[in-house]
């Protein structure tokens, strides 16, 4: 008996390679004196997988660290201004 390999689902909810930091800056600049959270943003990309959403908080962490985006609590974001 021969078994044939399952074919993978497409992964729905992960984090893209493409999601940018002009994509982030787009939905902060939306309302620029609301910081949002990583969760808020993430499920605003569609992101539902809980692996994404972290990944995607690293990388949020890691562009306000490049003073990209500015920390405003832990998990929480904004638009840097100045």
């Amino acid at each position: 008996r021969t078994t044939t390999p399952a074919t993978p689902r497409p992964k729905t909810g992960h984090l893209r390679a493409a999601i940018s930091l002009t994509d982030i800056l787009t939905i902060l600049n939306t309302t620029p004196d609301q910081p949002r959270k990583a969760s808020t943003l993430g499920r605003q990309l569609g992101l539902t997988d809980r692996a994404a959403l972290h990944s995607l908080t690293v990388r949020l962490s890691q562009w306000a660290d490049q003073g990209r985006l500015t920390k405003t609590a832990p998990g929480t974001y904004t638009i840097t201004t100045g």
